[in-house]
C-alpha cells in the first residue's frame, strides 16, 4: 500500500521543455510522415485520428526537432479546442506536430501516462476555462501550461495509477471499435438486403428465398396517425415513454397506444431523420407519425427499411428539394419493396440482433466512461 505523501509541482518541473509545434501548412500525405494537429486529435478519446492524414509542407530532412517521442504530451494552445491534450503513441509512427500545439517532454522520473491523466480531470478543466479567458480568441501559452500545478506521488506510484488508466483506455477504445465495426456492418446489411431503384431483387438475401419483390404503397399495409398531447403534457418520472420532435424520449403517466409502430417527426427538427421502432405501451408528440397495425407485414422490416429510404422517398413526392415537413398523405403514397412476411421477418431478426449487440456494447461503454470519470474524480488530487 503506497502512503507516501503527494507533492504539488508545476508542469514545468516535471518537463524538459514546453515548446510550440511546426510553422507550416498541411499537404497530401507522403505514406510516412504524419501531421498531427489540433483537429486531428479527437475530441472524446484524445487519440490521433488518421482518417485524414497529411504530411508537413516543409523540408523534412530539417525538421526532426519537431518529431514526437515517447514521453511526449501535447496541449491545445488556442480556439475552441484550448486544453484538448494528445499523448504520444509509438503505434502513431512517424508524427510532427502542428504551430497551435504545444509539447511537453515530460522527464524520465515521472510517468508520462499519468501526467496525461490529470490533463482530464474537472480540475484541469477549470485551470483551462480560467486561464483561457482573453478579449478575443481563447487561448493558453506555454508559459501558462508551465504555472500549471500537479499533484504527483512518488515514481512507482505514478506508474501504477498511470497503468490502470491505460489498461482501463484500451478497455473503452476496444468497445469503441467493435461498436465502429457493427455499425459498419448494419451499413453494409441496409445496402445490399434491400432492392434499390425500384428493382425487383436485392443483391444478397437469405437462402430458399427466391421470389420477387413487390412495391407496396404504405397505405395498403399499415395505418397513419399523429398524436394527440404537447410536450407540455409530459410528466416527470411517468411511467409510459413519450415521444417527442426528437430522439428524446420523455414520460408521461397514461399511454394512448399499445402494440408494435414504426414513429417519425413530421416537421421541423429532425424531420424525416428520427425513428423509432416501439413495441408496447406509449404515447406520442401531436406532430410525430405513429405507422401501426400492419397488414402481413413486419414492422421491423418497415422501420429498417424506411430508417433508411425515408428521406429519399420525401422527396420523390414532395416539390422541396429538402424535406421540411412530411404530410400524412406523402407518407400514405410512399413505396416500400414487399418481399414475404418470412424474409422480412428474417431481415428485421439479422438487423435487429446487429443493433441489440451496438447496444450491449454501447451500454458497456457508458458504464466504463463514467467509472473512469468518478476514478479521475478520486485518485487525483
Amino acid at each position: 500500500m503506497c502512503i507516501n505523501t503527494w507533492e504539488q509541482r508545476k508542469l514545468g518541473e516535471l518537463s524538459e521543455k514546453l515548446e510550440y509545434g511546426l510553422n507550416a501548412s498541411a499537404t497530401n500525405y507522403d505514406g510516412e510522415n504524419k501531421y498531427l494537429r489540433i483537429t486531428d486529435i479527437d475530441d472524446n478519446n484524445h487519440k490521433f485520428n488518421r482518417e485524414f492524414l497529411t504530411s508537413p509542407n516543409i523540408d523534412i530532412s530539417s525538421s526532426n526537432h519537431y518529431l514526437l517521442k515517447s514521453g511526449d504530451i501535447l496541449f491545445a494552445r488556442t480556439g475552441a479546442s484550448v486544453g484538448k491534450t494528445y499523448i504520444y503513441d509509438e503505434k502513431d509512427g512517424k508524427v510532427y506536430f502542428a504551430g497551435f500545439l504545444i509539447r511537453a517532454r515530460i522527464l524520465s522520473n515521472n510517468n508520462t501516462q499519468f501526467i496525461f491523466q490529470n490533463t482530464l480531470t474537472k480540475k484541469y478543466l477549470n485551470f483551462i476555462r480560467v486561464t483561457s479567458q482573453r478579449s478575443g480568441q481563447p487561448g493558453v501559452n506555454a508559459n501558462e501550461y508551465r504555472n500549471y500545478r500537479i499533484t504527483v506521488p512518488k515514481l512507482n506510484e505514478q506508474e501504477k495509477v498511470g497503468h490502470f488508466f491505460k489498461i482501463l483506455d484500451k478497455t473503452i477504445d476496444l468497445h469503441l471499435r467493435k461498436i465502429n465495426i457493427l455499425k459498419n456492418l448494419k451499413q453494409q446489411y441496409l445496402r445490399v438486403m434491400f432492392v434499390e431503384n425500384e428493382k425487383n431483387t436485392p443483391e444478397i438475401r437469405f437462402k430458399s428465398f427466391n421470389d420477387v419483390w413487390e412495391q407496396r404503397q404504405v397505405e395498403d399495409i399499415a395505418l397513419i396517425a399523429t398524436g394527440k398531447r404537447d410536450t407540455q403534457d409530459s410528466i416527470e418520472g411517468g411511467k409510459y415513454d413519450f415521444y417527442v420532435r426528437s430522439p428524446k424520449i420523455e414520460k408521461i403517466d397514461s399511454y394512448s397506444y399499445d402494440g408494435e409502430a414504426v414513429l417519425t417527426v413530421g416537421d421541423g427538427v429532425g424531420v424525416g431523420k428520427v425513428f423509432h421502432y416501439v413495441n408496447g405501451k406509449f404515447d406520442f408528440h401531436q406532430r410525430v407519425y405513429k405507422i401501426s397495425d400492419f397488414k402481413n407485414f413486419s414492422g421491423l422490416y418497415f422501420y429498417y427499411y424506411f430508417s433508411t429510404n425515408f428521406i429519399y422517398e420525401s422527396r420523390k413526392y414532395n416539390a422541396k428539394t429538402s424535406v421540411d415537413s412530411v404530410r400524412r398523405e406523402m407518407i400514405s403514397k410512399m413505396k416500400i419493396p414487399e418481399p414475404s412476411v418470412e424474409e422480412q421477418n428474417e431481415i428485421g431478426r439479422l438487423l435487429k440482433k446487429v443493433d441489440d449487440t451496438i447496444n450491449l456494447h454501447q451500454s458497456k461503454l457508458s458504464t466504463l466512461e463514467q467509472l473512469k470519470k468518478s476514478y479521475l474524480r478520486k485518485m487525483f488530487l
